[in-house]
């Protein structure tokens, strides 16, 4: 006598296998063997994660994150200013690149790529230093991540940047302008000083802002 089959259990088993609904058994497999995985594990994952987050673009991945030469494996490999990688954007005052020169001395410079030329200030706040670009926005989602520079030689320890609105004036606040701000923080909070800044257009077609900054415990003068 042969096997006894169910028409009825035969209809469910092929809704179940539906392709529509594939990708939640791939979904339920992921979760159940990340969290079938050893902690330690994990925790290397999480680690390796947030090693990633140092770059707005992938070119910005160093190949060794221990070495800190400009001229080494940890060689910064992103986007140099004058040779732009990506068209300009039409629209004026969008930042689309923040790029990282280390030097073997300890300085360094940052420099901030913009599709045209906006009024920018300085300010040490806290062992920081607080850049603002006035009127500027994001020209791309990758120019807001994170710059991790603590593993180059030199003062600077990361740079971070948000949108900022604009305010009307209030009682105990002045008046402020929509733009971007940079926050640079420092391995040292008592090198924390205004760089050296200049803006100039390059022949790629953007304008780039310099910021140049000295080896841990000495300021850059205006002509270096």
């Amino acid at each position: 006598m042969g096997p006894i089959r169910c028409a009825g259990a035969e209809r469910r088993t092929s809704r179940q296998l539906h392709p529509r609904h594939s990708w939640r058994l791939t979904w339920a497999l992921a979760v159940a063997m990340a969290l079938s995985a050893p902690l330690g594990a994990r925790d290397a994952a999480a680690q390796e994660a947030d090693d990633l987050d140092t770059a707005s673009m992938p070119q910005r991945t160093l190949d060794d994150r221990a070495a800190g030469t400009a001229s080494g494996p940890g060689a910064y490999r992103g986007l140099n200013p004058g040779e732009a990688a990506s068209r300009k954007p039409r629209r004026p005052n969008r930042l689309t690149w923040v790029g990282f020169q280390p030097k073997d001395d300890g300085t360094s410079t940052l420099f901030l790529q913009l599709s045209s030329e906006v009024p920018f200030t300085q300010e040490v706040k806290n062992g920081k230093l607080v850049i603002k670009l006035e009127g500027a926005r994001y020209g791309n989602p990758n120019t807001r991540r994170r710059l991790d520079t603590r593993f180059f030689e030199g003062a600077l320890q990361q740079v971070t940047s948000k949108p900022v609105a604009k305010r009307r004036a209030r009682r105990d606040q002045p008046e402020r302008t929509a733009g971007v701000e940079l926050t640079i923080s420092f391995k040292n909070p008592a090198d924390a000083r205004e760089a050296t800044a200049e803006m100039r257009p390059e022949a790629d077609g953007f304008h780039y802002l310099y910021l140049r900054f000295g080896a841990p415990g000495v300021q850059v003068s205006p002509g270096q």
